[in-house]
Formats: C-alpha cells, sequence, structure tokens
C-alpha cells in the first residue's frame, strides 16, 4: 500500500542524506533539483560549515584535543552498504523533473536489488529535493505550476506503489522551517508579474494552500547519524 504524501521540514544536504540512509526501503528513489556539481558542492559546504561551528565550540570549551567528527566522514559500513541501493537522479529544470517522473519505473532501475532483501509493507519513498526550489524565479513560479508538478509526482508514485516526499532545501527562499514555507505566497497563474511593492498582480494563495490538496504537511527534527 502507498504510504500517505508528505512534505517534511526544509533540509540540509547532510540531514537530507542521513534521512534517506536510515528510512531506506529499496527502491528508494532520491531526486535532485539541481545540477549534479551544484549538489555535491552544497554538500561539502554542508559538512564544511559544520565542522567550522564545531571547531569553533572546542575553542570556546577549552576542549581543543578532541578531532573534528562528522558522521560522513566516519561512515558505518550499514552507510555504504544502504547508500549502493538508493537511486539517485539529478533533474536541473522542472520540464527534466516532468519527464523524468512521467516515464519513471521501479523496474528500470540500475541500482541492484540488495542481497537478502525481503519485501516488507512499508513502501519504498520518491523524494524530491527542492521541488519548489526548482520553479522559483521560473515562469512556472504559481500555483499553476507547482500544481502541474506536484499531481505528476503523486501519480507516479501512486503508479509504482512508492510514497511520494517534497523536501526543500534550507535556506532556499529564507525557509527555515515548515511554517514559513508554507506561509510564502504565490501567485495563482504561471507568468504572473509583481508589483512595484513586491506583491503579486492578480490572486495569490500561499504554497501550503496549494501543496495540501495532495500532500500532508510533517514537521519532524532532522538527526545525523
Amino acid at each position: 500500500m502507498t504510504s500517505k504524501p508528505l512534505v517534511l521540514p526544509p533540509a540540509t544536504p547532510s540531514e537530507l542524506l542521513s534521512y534517506i540512509i536510515s528510512s531506506h526501503r529499496y527502491p528508494t528513489t532520491l531526486i535532485i533539483g539541481c545540477p549534479k556539481d551544484e549538489f555535491l558542492g552544497a554538500v561539502v559546504e554542508d559538512i564544511v560549515g559544520q565542522l567550522t561551528l564545531e571547531d569553533d565550540q572546542r575553542h570556546a570549551s577549552g576542549s581543543d584535543t578532541l578531532p573534528p567528527s562528522h558522521p560522513f566522514l566516519k561512515a558505518h559500513l550499514y552507510q555504504i552498504a544502504v547508500s549502493r541501493h538508493i537511486r539517485i537522479i539529478f533533474a536541473p529544470t522542472v520540464t527534466h523533473l516532468r519527464s523524468y517522473l512521467s516515464v519513471f519505473s521501479a523496474k528500470d532501475s540500475p541500482v541492484p536489488l540488495p542481497p537478502s532483501h525481503v519485501d516488507v509493507s512499508k513502501s519504498p519513498l520518491l523524494l524530491v529535493y527542492g521541488l519548489l526550489a526548482l520553479h522559483r524565479d521560473a515562469s512556472e513560479w504559481s500555483a499553476q505550476g507547482i500544481g502541474n508538478s506536484t499531481a505528476v509526482l503523486v501519480d507516479c508514485a501512486t503508479r509504482n506503489g512508492f510514497q511520494p516526499v517534497i523536501v526543500e532545501p534550507r535556506g532556499s527562499g529564507g525557509h527555515g522551517d515548515l511554517d514559513h514555507l508554507g506561509g510564502e505566497m504565490i501567485p495563482i497563474l504561471n507568468g504572473t508579474s509583481r508589483k512595484e511593492d513586491g506583491s503579486w498582480l492578480g490572486r495569490s494563495v500561499n504554497i501550503r494552500q496549494v501543496l495540501c490538496r495532495w500532500f500532508e504537511f510533517e514537521d519532524r527534527e532532522w538527526q545525523i547519524k
């Protein structure tokens, strides 16, 4: 049975990857809404930023003898094994995302089946990281454009028996939590212009209203394991 579609809180790249690994069920698929080089650069920046913060905290507490640490720098065998069975796709534009979802099939995955794989009732994830960010600053930054993409995502997930999930990069559009993300106003139709004061010409709605047609918003605390 397909699990309910979810919108989870904005996450950093390392928080996202940790969640995918800990929640993995073959054939979970992760779609990144940006070019590969851009995402890898964001992962490195995220880890370096966390190590720098940790280093500053050690200096402040007088614990300089402890080496810097990050879970991704000490990958456990379980993490390595699981990561080999996660399908990762990069979709740098809205067109790429919709085209991929329209032909997506779990049966076509080049990712191998894990050894001793046992089918369980929990649905694998079809998670899009940065779906809203793909639409931002483009002609389809609207209820119409986002609605079309989420409908394709839900249809694809349902057809293949996956759970559709949306996670936005933390800080994208200034969003740090679900309430802030869901409260952003967008125009109803594609191609709508802004007024001089920054508001939209014509009718507008908040993002939560658009996504709640298909998705439930679920708050959670991210942990890097």
